[in-house]
């Protein structure tokens, strides 16, 4: 958990903490309702559609390519 508040305290800006929460979604295979929660915020906070998408890239080598395939459509209905 100290490791969770540490990332959250580097993101300084308000798009990065965004795009940091979508990440944790992405890589825990979220519900749809919850995605799009998160990256309503991230966008509201800043975020760029860009970056929510190259999100799921950065978390590929980590979350393995099963969950980026299981979160795409998730996060392209998130986007509309």
């Amino acid at each position: 958990m100290r490791f969770a508040r540490f990332l959250f305290a580097q993101a300084d800006d308000t798009p990065s903490l965004g795009v940091l929460r979508w990440s944790a979604e992405a890589a825990v295979d979220a519900a749809p309702s919850s995605i799009r929660h998160v990256v309503t915020l991230a966008i509201a906070a800043g975020a760029t559609c860009d970056e929510i998408v190259a999100t799921l890239e950065a978390v590929s080598p980590v979350t393995g390519a099963a969950r980026v395939v299981l979160a795409a459509p998730k996060v392209s209905l998130a986007l509309g």
